[in-house]
């Protein structure tokens, strides 16, 4: 790979540095929570041999505010193959840090909010999470993740703290990504989606290797590691879309079909793709 450089002085949110900018291919994929992030990040750094690198680090407040940790940012993406990994938004922090590592590219990875809430649900419930301490600590750290309560709460009253305080969260994350799709002028962002990655596996890994102009395709599902063989390494559920609507109550269906409806009216592309123009209950 031949890497060039040149010298930009950074100073976004207090921190300057002058650091040597790459123009490099790193691979950036962030994600929506349970969308198949493990697996996705297996493939394709797997598949390109890239350096795994996790890209956030904790902030104060809600579990979709991360913030990029800097120091990592640019000692690892300015000179190296790199896969970035993360479920961070588009802050103006970020997106400055990202500019001034000179990423050009990123992929921005979504699911139906509410198979993903559910999912949530479902992976906090895990005996091995329930029964570890520190995983709940560092649940509770998170704050709008995980009710205080939240092994006492029957399994609709769970779904009902994460609708409160939880699924605001996905949708102003995924709402902000479009935002910075139509309006940033220096960083391509390409949408991708679960649905893709379930029916057209293949098709959806070749389309990001594309994307970041790599020409080491993938050139048959074979090749695909099957996340049924070994689950607790890629954490990735199989199941159909639309799972919500066998575990959600009717209250529940209409209330996220309204959150939605009401936030992504001026966005009619997810209000179409997934359906919330329809009533999903009688």
């Amino acid at each position: 790979m031949v890497v060039n450089y040149t010298k930009e002085y950074i100073n976004v949110s207090g921190f300057a540095s002058e650091r040597l900018i790459t123009s490099g291919k790193p691979v950036i994929v962030v994600t929506m929570p349970r969308s198949g992030t493990a697996y996705i990040r297996n493939v394709i750094s797997t598949h390109l041999n890239l350096k795994l690198v996790y890209k956030y680090q904790y902030a104060s407040g809600p579990r979709l505010k991360y913030f990029i940790n800097h120091n990592t940012l640019f000692n690892e993406i300015t000179r190296k193959r790199v896969y970035v990994a993360g479920h961070f938004p588009p802050s103006h922090y970020n997106l400055q840090l990202l500019k001034l590592s000179g990423v050009k590219k990123i992929v921005v990875h979504f699911r139906d909010p509410r198979d993903a809430l559910l999912s949530w649900n479902n992976h906090i419930c895990k005996p091995k999470i329930i029964k570890s301490e520190l995983s709940q600590i560092q649940l509770l750290a998170s704050r709008n993740s995980i009710a205080c309560n939240h092994y006492k709460l029957s399994p609709h009253e769970q779904i009902d703290w994460l609708i409160d305080n939880y699924f605001c969260d996905l949708i102003e994350w995924m709402y902000d990504w479009l935002v910075a799709k139509s309006k940033n002028e220096y960083i391509d962002i390409l949408l991708t989606d679960f649905d893709m990655l379930k029916n057209t596996p293949l098709a959806f890994f070749n389309k990001i290797i594309n994307f970041f102009n790599y020409d080491k395709f993938i050139s048959n599902a074979s090749q695909l590691p099957n996340p049924r063989i070994n689950p607790l390494k890629y954490n990735f559920n199989l199941g159909q879309s639309g799972n919500y609507l066998q575990e959600f109550n009717d209250q529940q269906i209409l209330k996220t079909h309204d959150i939605l409806c009401e936030k992504f009216q001026s966005k009619p592309y997810l209000l179409q793709k997934y359906g919330w123009l329809k009533k999903n209950s009688n």
